[in-house]
């Protein structure tokens, strides 16, 4: 491409030779720069958005669901009472208030809960974004079994 065509070229997209002898410069105005930065920034943002939700679809895929415990029954001694260890799939997870509730977080799927290390557990399945419901019943040291009778009293 000679000279002459190319300072054509680039004077129809905005740059003007200083002098005769010099190469062109050109002359990019504030709206031209404002809008190649503004589409960097749709860029990026595009790919932010895309890395964060992994690409696969609108929704969330890494949405959690919850499992709550209730606690209830009876105590024939006197307070305090000791928490009760939960495990979730093998792992101490959260310690439930005699009488009280647990709420727990857990990944969508079939977890295993107990009260108990050793236990065999009880399997639930926990839905993303649901709450599933574990009534625990208690009875310590009620002979009568919780009657409604004196030898129990509920908190």
């Amino acid at each position: 491409m000679k000279r002459a065509d190319l300072v054509r070229h680039l004077e129809r997209h905005g740059c003007q030779p200083r002098t005769l002898s010099d190469a062109p410069s050109c002359n990019i105005g504030p709206q031209t720069m404002l809008g190649r930065a503004l589409a960097v920034l749709v860029v990026i943002a595009a790919t932010l958005f895309v890395a964060g939700c992994g690409g696969a679809t609108p929704t969330e895929p890494n949405a959690l669901g919850q499992i709550h415990f209730i606690d209830s029954g009876c105590a024939c001694t006197p307070p305090p009472y000791p928490g009760i260890p939960i495990y979730v799939d093998g792992k101490v997870a959260g310690t439930l208030p005699v009488f009280g509730e647990l709420t727990l977080s857990l990944s969508p799927g079939t977890h295993t809960w107990s009260a108990d290390s050793a236990g065999a557990g009880t399997s639930v399945l926990i839905q993303a974004g649901g709450t599933t419901t574990v009534q625990i019943f208690t009875n310590l040291n009620c002979v009568d079994g919780c009657a409604d009778g004196a030898s129990a009293s509920r908190p």
